[in-house]
Parts: C-alpha cells; sequence; structure tokens
C-alpha cells in the first residue's frame, strides 16, 4: 500500500515540476486558477525545483518542506499521503510556499542566527521559531491562502494576523516579535510560578507566628505568676 502511494505521489509531484519547468504553462486544471498559474512564467522556478532531490517520507508530520543534508544538497520532502489529497490548486500552493523559502535564502539566514549558538535547546528553539517566522513572511507577501484542505480536513497556514502582527513584513521582524512574545510569556510563567510558591509559603509563616505568639503568651503569663 505505502509503495503504491509513494509512486503515485512521486508521479504527481514530478508532473507538477515538468509543468513548473514549462512555465506554468502545463495547467489545465480546472481549479488551478489562470492567474495562479501565471506565477510560475518566470522560468526560475523550473530551475529550482529541478534541482532539488525529491525525497518521500510517509511519517513527515506536514505536507512538504525544504531540508539541507550535510554535503549541501537541498532535498524537497514530502508526505505521499498528504499530497495525493490535496486540489491540484492546493498542490501549486504548497510548491509556491516552498520554492520561496529558496528565493528568500531562508536556510542561509537561518545558519547566520544559529552560527554562535551552543545550545541545542535553544537551537532547536530559534530553528521552531524562525521557521513559523519564515511562513508568515511567505504567505503575506504572496497572498496565499488561509488555510488549504488535505481530504476532508481544514489546514490553517501561518499568517502574521494569527499571532496579531502586522502583514508583509520581513521573516526577522515576525522572528524578533516571537522572541519578545517568548521572553515576555516566560516573564508571566516566573511571575506566575513566584505568586504560588508566596501562597504555598503563606500558611507556613501564619503558623509559625502563631507558635510565636503563642510563645510569648506562656512567657508572659510564667512571668506574671511569679511576680
Amino acid at each position: 500500500m505505502d509503495d503504491d502511494i509513494i509512486n503515485k505521489a512521486y508521479k504527481r509531484i514530478s508532473e507538477f515540476i515538468i509543468n513548473i519547468s514549462m512555465r506554468g504553462i502545463g495547467f489545465n486544471s480546472n481549479n488551478i486558477k489562470k492567474e495562479q498559474a501565471e506565477k510560475f512564467r518566470c522560468n526560475l522556478w523550473g530551475l529550482i525545483f529541478t534541482k532539488l532531490r525529491k525525497k518521500p517520507d510517509i511519517n513527515l508530520p506536514f505536507i512538504m518542506g525544504i531540508n539541507v543534508i550535510k554535503d549541501g544538497t537541498i532535498e524537497l520532502l514530502y508526505n505521499p499521503y498528504m499530497i495525493m489529497g490535496l486540489s491540484d490548486s492546493d498542490l501549486l500552493y504548497v510548491f509556491e510556499h516552498e520554492g520561496l523559502h529558496i528565493l528568500n535564502k531562508h536556510i542561509s539566514r537561518l545558519l547566520r542566527i544559529l552560527e554562535n549558538e551552543l545550545d541545542e535547546e535553544k537551537i532547536e528553539e530559534k530553528k521552531a521559531l524562525f521557521g513559523i517566522s519564515a511562513d508568515c513572511a511567505i504567505n503575506s507577501q504572496a497572498n496565499l491562502p488561509k488555510s488549504i484542505w488535505c481530504y476532508d480536513k481544514e489546514y490553517t497556514l501561518c499568517h502574521p494576523e494569527n499571532f496579531g502582527f502586522n502583514e508583509k513584513m520581513n521573516t526577522e521582524f515576525y522572528y524578533l516579535q516571537f522572541l519578545k512574545q517568548k521572553q515576555l510569556d516566560k516573564n508571566e510563567q516566573q511571575k506566575q510560578s513566584n505568586k504560588k510558591n508566596e501562597q504555598q509559603k503563606q500558611p507556613d509563616k501564619n503558623e509559625q507566628q502563631k507558635q510565636s505568639n503563642k510563645k510569648n503568651e506562656q512567657q508572659k503569663q510564667q512571668s506574671d505568676k511569679k511576680k
């Protein structure tokens, strides 16, 4: 079953790349609008996708993505099952999205951010934030839809408005906004944690004060008896 889906998905992706390399003139699907196909009139799109190494992964948690392996080769990762669940129009949106990651040099821009970071946990955190930031920039600037459908499930795309940010800004702008928001969240969590700890300590303080008052009262009574 997996082999059949993988072969069908590979064939479908290959046909799309051929049409892209032909500057979109091969797109004749009923659900691909003329203005959507016209975005691929530039020969650069064909050059981008024909140079990528296509790699299926049935466990990929998203439809498609860009990856760089150690020898510098850029891979086009994709989930075969999800590829087969997309309409032609939505699949073309996915290709446009991934192509813009390459055109905008998001990989090298991410590497510059990570070049002085040694903490593995922070590296993964920054990679995740940069990925969302790059998606926000691309989807906003390219006017991509708010969501796409895979089979009967709707997938919401990352748009700045989903996070309360302005539209059509660059990736680094969104990255800094996410960093600020993350720091504010950490500060708020620390504040709540301190408040909780203080509340937990309060009964102990009350009990200590109660015992101290009791001791003072006993000492006072003993002193009065001596008199």
